[in-house]
């Protein structure tokens, strides 16, 4: 697929080396986005989908809740590439911290596969990770407005590393299953679709969580 360069207008400050930033709401209407939800067993236990070895890593979860203002969402873990107009691809979806960091670089891939351009706001993104039983969306700092127009059969990439480093002092992250969520119009209609990526982080042998222990560590979240 092509790559198109970022075609942004942005307000006072420097331009970012890269294509995609943050708001730090993530959503069209400034509302923090945040929905709360509880996963389970096919035997009715509620499950922490952070602690390893537990059936809710990221090939068994559910499509995770999207902001409010998206219409509906298309998740990386369970859509059909084959089918799907648009979609946000995380490559690879799971990782070993090291040091707070992914060991390996993750990218996140948009594919537009519709026969419609598709402009949209490159700036805007939600992080979430999920803490016990609900998603909690991390506090990201707001950095510039923009708009990229995306042809038919054309991609645009990020790093999640560049994606958090744009809006949030503290960079380390820790152990657990998150979701990078942009924003896009729906090819054939008005609404708006939530392009999720979800990606699990997993300890290193030496930082692994201890038993019991809350693995939100030092990651500010807001729980809405």
């Amino acid at each position: 697929m092509k790559r198109r360069a970022l075609l942004a207008s942005l307000g006072a400050g420097s331009v970012l080396g890269f294509a995609g930033c943050l708001s730090d709401t993530g959503t069209q209407d400034g509302s923090d986005g945040v929905t709360e939800t509880t996963n389970r067993t096919s035997s009715g236990t509620e499950t922490d989908m952070n602690t390893p070895n537990t059936p809710n890593t990221p090939a068994s979860l559910p499509c995770p809740p999207h902001t409010p203002t998206h219409d509906e969402a298309v998740c990386s873990h369970t859509v059909d590439p084959e089918t799907a107009q648009v979609y946000l691809e995380p490559r690879p979806s799971r990782s070993t911290l090291a040091d707070g960091l992914p060991s390996e670089q993750i990218s996140l891939t948009l594919h537009n596969q519709s026969d419609t351009e598709l402009t949209f706001n490159p700036y805007s993104w939600t992080i979430r990770r999920h803490s016990q039983s609900e998603w909690q969306q991390l506090q990201l700092q707001p950095t510039a407005d923009g708009t990229l127009t995306l042809s038919s059969g054309e991609s645009q990439s990020w790093t999640l590393q560049e994606v958090i480093n744009s809006g949030r002092e503290e960079t380390d992250l820790n152990p657990g299953t998150y979701t990078a969520e942009t924003g896009v119009p729906n090819p054939e209609t008005d609404a708006w679709i939530g392009c999720i990526a979800i990606i699990r982080l997993d300890p290193s042998t030496a930082d692994e969580t201890p038993s019991g222990m809350s693995e939100d560590g030092n990651d500010t979240v807001s729980s809405g």
